[in-house]
Parts: C-alpha cells; structure tokens; sequence
C-alpha cells in the first residue's frame, strides 16, 4: 500500500504546476524528506528501496518549482535525504540527489544548506558517477561558490577528497565534456579569488598542473582565459 501510494505521489509531482497549491498545503516536501529519512515522526511500515527511489524522484520533481523548492531547502534534513537516496546506489538514484541539489543550489535561500551533507554529498557524486550526474553536482559547487558561507566547507580537504580536488580532478579528465570543466574552472576561480585560505589547499591539490594542461589541450578561449 505504502508503495503504491508513493508511486501516486510520484504521478502527481510530474504534474506539479496543477498541483503546487494542494501540495504546500499538505506539506508533501516535509513528508517526502521525512519517509525517505526514517523519521520517527512517521508512523506505519518502514520504507522499502522502492519506496525510497520513489520518494527521491518525488523529490527532485517538486525541486524544479520554486515555491515547493523553497519547502525543501528549509527542511533541515533535507541533505540527509539526498543522501538518503543516493545511498540506494543506482544511477537513477544518483541523479535524483544530484538534480535536487543543483535546483537548491540556484535559491536565494540556498544558504541554509551550509554546514550540510550538502557539499559532501556532492564530492562523492562526482566520484561515483555517472557523467550526467557529475555535470549537475559540479554546477551545484559552482552555484554555492558564489556564496560566502560555502567557503569553509568548499575549501576543506580531508584525506584527500573534498570540493576543491573533486573539480581539479575533473579539469584533469581527458574525457570530460569542456562545458563541464568550464564549471568546474567557474567554481574554482570563484573560490580562488575570494577565500585566500583555499591557496594552499588548490596547490595541495594539484590544481597548478591541472590548468597547466587545459592551456596545452585544445579547447575555447573562455575556459583558455579563464586557466590564464
């Protein structure tokens, strides 16, 4: 019953401009973030893996509108259940967290998600793949490195992963789509140029090396200027 009312849910969020009204008022942003997250303020059966996958499409379809984006970003689990649905391990899944965060990324409001799985939840995006998936979650960095309160958590490196080598790793993927690492470069300039405390980080990171080859390889002026 749980899963076919989900996939209910679902049907209607594909349809969200006919409904947006009706949805706020039931609070469905609340009530997705809460099943997928196991809330104990949700009573009756467990969510299962369906439930769940369900629960992260819903999710990533109410993220496209702004007012019920506007739902989920003030929804402090909200990152929990991102990650909720990414921990569910399939390409789909992947998307729906990385198409969730990149539309909360573009709000005003954006900033609640600081000190969030947010941006961790990003780095590991990219490791994992697959491409769509990586170009929405290194537009996300980009978005959030225009604003202020990102910087810490963009800047921090540990053990080697973090924001700042998940995009040198992208600039230095032979393979990666150029629009993709010009997002990547943005982020990175935009960080580079206002937090003096990610110098040495980028360096550690090898960032140096990495726009040392898009100079040398073919590519557009912009992403040429940009390196420069």
């Amino acid at each position: 019953l749980l899963e076919l009312c989900m996939r209910t849910v679902y049907n209607i969020t594909c349809e969200t401009k006919s409904y947006v009204n009706k949805l706020k008022d039931l609070k469905i942003a609340n009530i997705l973030i809460a099943r997928v997250t196991l809330s104990p303020l949700i009573l009756g059966a467990k969510a299962t893996t369906a439930v769940k996958l369900m629960c992260g499409m819903s999710i990533a379809n109410i993220s496209f509108d702004t007012d019920l984006a506007e739902e989920l970003v003030f929804d402090k689990k909200v990152s929990d259940a991102c990650r909720a649905v990414f921990a569910l391990n399939g390409d789909e899944a992947t998307y729906c967290a990385a198409v969730t965060l990149v539309n909360l990324s573009r709000l005003d409001s954006a900033k609640n998600l600081a000190d969030s799985h947010a941006i961790p939840l990003l780095v590991e995006i990219i490791a994992k793949g697959p491409v769509a998936s990586i170009q929405m979650a290194i537009v996300a960095l980009c978005n959030f490195s225009m604003i202020p309160v990102f910087y810490d958590q963009l800047t921090e490196v540990k053990n080697g992963k973090g924001a700042i080598p998940s995009c040198v790793s992208v600039l230095s993927a032979p393979a990666m789509h150029e629009k993709i690492k010009q997002d990547a470069l943005q982020c990175m300039y935009n960080i580079v140029t206002n937090h003096h405390e990610c110098w040495v980080p980028a360096v550690n990171s090898e960032l140096i090396a990495a726009l040392a080859k898009l100079l040398k390889a073919p590519g557009s002026t912009d992403v040429h200027n940009m390196a420069t």
